[in-house]
């Protein structure tokens, strides 16, 4: 057998993880290789967990045991894929995990983590999709500083991608 797969802490879609680790079963016979055997060697093992919307990951990650309004919020912004309203982020809690979640306190979790980033009017977006952090007049410093002069129409496209404004 080759030496033991290493996860990572992020939210691979559950099929990758249960093909990979299908990949490090050479020496186990043919019968054992199918996706059901593997779903419950995953379940008794204590280093790798299952969150509550189905992902695999390290058990001790944040991803798999979560623990409070952040790490929800998290998953539930990363399962929806693209900046969404602190409101339906705390609605969506509600109904995906029967958690009780309060506008306010989802709303000050979104602003104390980094993970976080404020793109438009209550619009929030992961950090790890490249949103850069700021105002508007901040994110068009940091667009002239990278790609230099531009137009105006350039500007206001670049901008558009990193923040949402009218």
């Amino acid at each position: 057998m080759k030496s033991p797969i290493a996860l990572d802490t992020s939210l691979p879609k559950q099929t990758n993880d249960l093909n990979r680790f299908l990949q490090h079963l050479e020496d186990v016979s043919e019968r054992y290789k199918n996706q059901e055997v593997v779903k419950r060697w995953l379940q008794i093992s204590k280093t790798i967990g299952k969150n509550a919307l189905g992902d695999w990951g390290v058990s001790g990650s944040s991803n798999i045991k979560t623990k409070g309004m952040r790490d929800y919020a998290f998953l539930v912004i990363r399962k929806h894929g693209s900046p969404i309203h602190f409101r339906d982020v705390a609605k969506q809690i509600e109904k995906m995990f029967n958690k009780k979640a309060h506008v306010a306190t989802t709303h000050n979790e979104l602003i104390k983590d980094p993970r976080f980033v404020l793109v438009g009017r209550g619009l929030y977006a992961l950090a790890e999709w490249g949103y850069a952090p700021g105002v508007v007049r901040d994110v068009i410093k940091q667009v002239l500083e990278k790609n230099g002069p531009l137009t105006k129409e350039e500007i206001i496209d670049k901008v558009m991608k990193e923040y949402r404004v009218k």
